[in-house]
């Protein structure tokens, strides 16, 4: 395959991923000017910024592959319910694990080694905001399934 053609292969993929990072950004950004946020704000400050880094670096490359960035849009559905410092977080928690998810999908598919690593490396980032949130909630930074298998 041409390197054109994977180039435009992969600035599919993440032009979806773009899309996915605007709306975590918005949900982030949204509860961060809200009055349920209390202990985890500094915590979700961070992630909402590291969504707009990956967000950055995932339009750069689908820029230098001479595609158009995708533009975001004015709003995105929030979580029901967002109404204390836990329920933003559990929503959180669960933003996060659908986009680690779908990241996972995006590495298994992108052509160039370059894209995949770089989509791998959000991944890894991903899975940190993932463990930080759970403990947050009193929660094991890995499922207990996990520990108990000596998989962490």
């Amino acid at each position: 395959m041409r390197l054109a053609q994977a180039q435009k292969e992969d600035a599919a993929v993440l032009s979806a991923a773009i899309e996915r990072e605007y709306e975590a950004a918005f949900f982030y950004r949204s509860v961060l000017g809200g009055s349920a946020l209390g202990p985890s704000a500094a915590l979700v400050q961070t992630i909402a910024s590291d969504h707009d880094a990956h967000r950055a670096f995932l339009a750069d490359v689908v820029s230098d592959a001479g595609i158009a960035v995708p533009a975001a849009k004015e709003t995105y559905p929030l979580p029901l319910g967002l109404r204390d410092d836990a329920a933003v977080v559990r929503a959180a928690i669960d933003a996060e694990e659908a986009g680690l998810q779908a990241g996972l999908r995006d590495v298994s598919v992108l052509i160039l080694p370059q894209h995949r690593e770089g989509v791998a490396a959000i991944v890894a980032v991903q899975a940190q905001h993932v463990s930080l949130l759970r403990l947050t909630q009193g929660l094991d930074p890995v499922p207990r399934a996990f520990l108990a298998d000596g998989l962490s």
